[in-house]
């Protein structure tokens, strides 16, 4: 792992970074590169991942998915996965999953918090 510098370096050399011809949701037509084959590992894991509805990565994926589509959710979520796998390998980071226990009791608390001022929270729909 010490091949790559930072995480960046590792999730750029993966495949799962933007490349300098995208730009937002402008995106000039050239030739895919090769990338590594590693990347494929952590798509599959991820998609095995976001079908879950009892982890953070799931909750992530629907979070996305929501905003930005189903591609775009996925390369987030491989990101975050392989993001997670870098520093598991390189500072010995313990990964815990508090799964969408912690991101439900996030909401409720945000709810509080908006009653308190005086506002309530809705789901947008786009």
């Amino acid at each position: 792992m010490s091949k790559w510098k930072t995480e960046k370096h590792f999730t750029c050399w993966l495949g799962l970074a933007p490349n300098t011809h995208q730009s937002g949701t402008s995106f000039k037509k050239r030739k895919i590169s090769n990338s590594s084959n590693a990347g494929q590992i952590f798509r599959i894991a991820a998609q095995t991942l976001v079908l879950s509805k009892k982890n953070a990565i799931g909750a992530f994926y629907r979070r996305i998915q929501s905003k930005k589509g189903k591609l775009t959710a996925l390369k987030a979520a491989v990101r975050k996965i392989a993001v997670c796998y870098y520093n598991v390998m390189t500072k010995g980071v313990d990964y815990v999953e508090y799964g969408i226990q912690q991101y439900e009791q996030k909401m409720k608390y945000l709810q509080k918090q908006a009653k308190q001022l005086g506002y309530s929270l809705a789901p947008m729909i786009t």
